[in-house]
């Protein structure tokens, strides 16, 4: 019986499918940032801290967190160093 048991297992393909969305969402981030856009940086690094919480990947979800926030606070110090964080997690 597994009732009340976590499945702590995550599909290959909602995997796949993460990492296929999270390759666009870091071009789309990365121009943001280039072209001062803080309601894009905002909106996209927020759906990469969701979707990574979901998967438990709690750094990826930190950095999010850091790019959500720059943007809602409208600046962009060190934006372009944590974008390079955060890419540094598909390669």
């Amino acid at each position: 019986d597994t009732t009340g048991k976590v499945n702590n297992v995550v599909p290959k393909s909602i995997l796949n499918e993460f990492f296929k969305n999270l390759k666009d969402q870091l071009v789309i981030i990365h121009d943001a940032i280039v072209k001062n856009d803080h309601e894009t940086l905002q909106a996209e690094a927020h759906k990469i801290k969701g979707a990574s919480l979901i998967l438990m990947a709690k750094p990826l979800s930190e950095i999010s967190y850091e790019l959500e926030t720059m943007g809602r606070m409208k600046t962009m110090k060190d934006g372009l160093l944590k974008f390079e964080v955060l890419e540094n997690f598909i390669q």
